[in-house]
């Protein structure tokens, strides 16, 4: 089966809640609007969140961590689960 976006999507939904992870750079914006960055130096994110009425919508997702863990910062923060997510950039 290819690795399509969608596919991605489904397996992160699916992905078990179980490691909890400490963010090196996580501001809230605005109200709801998350940014993570993995380096701090120049205050830079490159994902984050927007938390909807019932559930959060994804950002790209970071590099360099296992989604699992990342996943259950997001649930831990916003209350809500995952139910998109928007790629920025997408490179087969």
């Amino acid at each position: 089966m290819p690795r399509t976006p969608f596919f991605l999507l489904l397996t992160l939904i699916a992905a078990p809640a179980s490691a909890e992870l400490s963010l090196p750079h996580h501001e809230e914006i605005a109200p709801g609007v998350h940014v993570v960055g993995f380096a701090n130096d120049h205050r830079s994110a490159n994902c984050g969140w927007v938390e909807l009425a019932g559930s959060t919508l994804l950002v790209d997702l970071p590099r360099g961590i296992q989604t699992e863990p990342y996943l259950a910062e997001v649930r831990r923060i916003s209350g809500k689960e995952p139910s998109g997510l928007v790629l920025t950039r997408y490179k087969k």
